[in-house]
């Protein structure tokens, strides 16, 4: 009994993926995107980690989004994209839930300036990135401001 629970229990644990890393300008730091999959009845989540270069995504999240999706369809993930040294773009076109958990995070020893980019149906409750009406699209746009916002 104990190990039918247990095969039970472990076949209900999300399944966590590596499906992105790009490496900033410099090669001293990652951006990390982990895919999510809580199972077949849910969209996927991404989880975004800034991570010193090699190392493994740990620690909390700088941003987390859930429900992907383009115009034509479902989209595949979160696009991290470094605009400069230490700015890096969250791009997506579509999302039900986005999160930008940090806006800025020192990873080894520099400040990286965090921004979303993508259109977000339900956005951060606790308005960690900044709204603006879009009139191309029917929800507002979600656009974190590149701040020097200690986390």
């Amino acid at each position: 009994m104990v190990i039918v629970l247990g095969l039970v229990l472990a076949g209900c644990s999300p399944i966590k993926e590596e499906v992105e890393r790009v490496p900033s300008p410099d090669g001293a730091v990652d951006a990390v995107v982990i895919r999510v999959n809580a199972g077949a009845t849910v969209s996927f989540y991404y989880d975004v980690y800034v991570v010193p270069a090699g190392s493994r995504a740990a620690g909390r999240e700088v941003a987390d989004f859930y429900g992907l999706y383009s115009t034509d369809g479902w989209a595949e993930g979160v696009r991290p994209v470094w605009v400069e040294e230490g700015a890096l773009q969250l791009v997506f076109e579509k999302a039900r839930q986005g999160n930008l958990r940090q806006r800025s995070v020192k990873v080894a020893g520099r400040r990286i300036q965090l921004e979303c980019n993508g259109s977000v149906d339900l956005p951060d409750a606790d308005n960690r990135c900044t709204k603006s009406a879009d009139p191309a699209l029917d929800n507002p746009v979600v656009r974190g401001r590149s701040l020097d916002v200690a986390s």
